[in-house]
């Protein structure tokens, strides 16, 4: 692994739903909808979650701060 990804911070779906003040089901619609970009992070094959250098890359090009859905 290279150093620099070692230190790269990881969001889970909880700290999505945390981040945005949404449901669950809100995020998983959120993602479907690709109002959200793809989860980057992946265990075992299967992805898990996003880099947080993911979200705020999409946040500065569209995302809402914060939205009650």
């Amino acid at each position: 692994m290279k150093p620099s990804q070692k230190s790269r911070v990881i969001l889970w779906p909880k700290d999505i739903e945390d981040r945005y003040g949404i449901s669950t089901v809100s995020r998983w619609r959120w993602e479907r909808a690709k109002k959200l970009p793809a989860r980057d992070v992946h265990v075992a094959g299967e992805p898990v979650a996003w880099y947080a250098s993911t979200i705020l890359a999409a946040e500065q090009n569209a995302l809402p701060r914060a939205v009650n859905e």
